[in-house]
């Protein structure tokens, strides 16, 4: 807790108008012991009503729940407002216990397993948002569903313990019981949680995709498609599915999370009044369908819309990196029109005015010297015209092919390079360049800033392109940075379509992997 109880803002021995200005660190104190009051006050409200509109609803019992609405909601308010907030989840759940039904001491582990799980949820939900929304991509859903199937599989476990141990359960009904409470919180997760994340959270890459009347129209779409599932005489369950699966395509996860709230809420009415499809014969049977019917589209849906962003993503990447390699293109060719035009050009017109000097009847300085100068130049001019042209294409490539051009990478190199293994066939000259200029990149960076003492290469034809593995020993720490050489290289290596990643952690060296399409197989 961050209140400090040691710092007064009166001296105990004056009065008010006497007391020195107060310190910005007692202000600090003060505002950030207000805010930690207000909001833990808000959450014992929110976790308090949230449990007592499931009892009204009937839909949550003093043992299990068909869906637990307060796991989402103190999840969702500490994984965005912070951790230090978990007495408003202590305070919340106390006050909802039924005392009555359930003995003291198993209320009190009842309530421990519930404020594991939403502390334990809100933590695992805050590393999956530390790169963004966890609904831009399909593998952020995946661990963002897998964080809170974990953290309430927790409660499931100690709660129904702790009760057991109280006898407000038999050993024989253990398993049931934590089933339906696993269930009944996840539940309550995936329908509270995606909301808050989607609106209150980082924003989603697809948030601007979200227009007002194409949403108010899938949510009307939805909600009729689930009247007819659940409470017309077909009784068709899955009926609803396509609704949210377009409001995931078309809208994004923020429409396509109100849409699983509203078809959620309509099956836990439609079970708890007898209705619907996930009426059985045993209640049991009934409440285990109308829970893996809420966690079956909960997660497909946002699976759905992780995997659009996910597509979106890797579209606007190709075409930065299309745009990328276009704009390095024109600068590389003004570049050498440049340095033709300031140095090349210059010495060339020189030689040329020596030359028609000499041709004259009236020339004075001897043939000789003319020449002997015309031939220094020459060379000078050789010279220029190599060093302008390195950079822009080996010329080792066109001699020795890829193989010939890393054999003369490792004899160059300050610090011992070791070839793994290398191609023994040709490529075409676009792929053999870019993967040059990847391990030649990848080489320079880690003699110039790695202080490795070893560089292992390996080059191999696999999946319908040329693999290249470049890894050091060094100090690791390397990153990406706009305008860098590695940002270059990811740049160059994407815009022909194929695949770039950097692995570089701190004193476990840098490994660089890239994989370079076959633009032209050799027949």
């Amino acid at each position: 807790m961050p209140v400090d109880h040691g710092i007064s803002a009166i001296p105990a021995t004056g009065r008010a108008w006497d007391a020195p200005t107060a310190s910005p660190l007692r202000a600090l104190i003060a505002r950030d012991a207000t805010r930690w009051v207000l909001g833990t006050g808000v959450l014992t409200i929110l976790y308090y009503l949230a449990a007592k509109l499931g009892y009204e609803l009937r839909f949550t019992g003093p043992i299990s729940a068909l869906v637990w609405l307060p796991a989402g909601v103190a999840m969702s308010f500490l994984a965005l407002g912070g951790l230090r907030f978990w007495p408003g989840a202590l305070l919340g759940d106390l006050l909802v216990n039924d005392y009555t039904t359930v003995t003291f001491g198993g209320a009190i582990g009842q309530t421990m397993g519930n404020l594991l799980e939403v502390v334990l949820g809100a933590y695992l939900l805050q590393r999956v948002m530390r790169r963004g929304s966890p609904f831009d991509s399909s593998g952020a859903v995946v661990g963002f569903v897998a964080a809170l199937a974990v953290s309430t599989g927790a409660s499931a476990v100690i709660g129904p313990l702790c009760l057991l141990a109280s006898s407000a359960v038999s050993s024989g009904s253990l398993l049931t019981v934590m089933r339906t409470w696993w269930l009944g919180d996840l539940c309550g997760a995936l329908i509270v949680v995606p909301i808050a994340l989607a609106w209150f959270g980082p924003i989603p890459l697809r948030a601007d995709q979200m227009r007002q009347g194409r949403a108010l129209s899938v949510l009307f779409v939805t909600a009729v498609l689930v009247w007819i599932s659940m409470l017309t005489e077909q009784r068709v369950a899955y009926i609803a599915f396509p609704a949210l699966l377009y409001a995931a395509i078309r809208c994004g996860c923020r429409t396509a999370s109100i849409a699983v709230a509203v078809t959620a809420a309509a099956a836990v009415w439609a079970t708890t009044h007898y209705e619907g499809p996930f009426i059985f014969h045993t209640i049991g049977h009934s409440v285990v369908s109308t829970q893996l019917f809420i966690v079956v589209s909960a997660a497909s849906t946002m699976f759905v819309a992780g995997l659009v962003s996910e597509r979106e993503i890797a579209i606007r990447s190709a075409e930065e990196a299309r745009t990328d390699a276009v704009l390095a293109q024109y600068a590389e060719r003004q570049r050498i029109e440049r340095d033709l035009h300031d140095g090349l050009q210059q010495r060339l017109l020189g030689l040329l005015l020596i030359l028609k000097q000499t041709g004259r009847a009236n020339a004075r300085r001897p043939l000789e010297e003319v020449v002997e100068e015309a031939g220094d130049g020459l060379v000078d001019a050789l010279y220029e015209l190599r060093a302008l042209a390195r950079g822009t294409y080996p010329p080792m490539l066109t001699e020795a092919g890829l193989t010939g051009a890393i054999d003369e990478i490792a004899a160059r190199s300050s610090v011992p390079l070791v070839v793994r293994e290398l191609p023994a066939q040709r490529f075409d000259i676009a792929t053999e360049s870019v993967a040059y200029f990847v391990i030649a990149e990848a080489v320079t960076n880690a003699q110039k800033h790695a202080s490795a003492s070893r560089i292992d290469v390996r080059v191999y034809q696999s999946d319908g392109g040329v693999r290249i593995v470049v890894a050091d020993d060094g100090v690791g720490g390397a990153r990406e940075q706009p305008g860098s050489g590695l940002a270059g290289l990811r740049g160059r290596v994407e815009s022909i379509d194929g695949t770039f990643r950097l692995t570089s952690e701190k004193d476990e060296g840098t490994t660089i992997r890239a994989q370079v399409p076959i633009i032209d197989p050799p027949a």
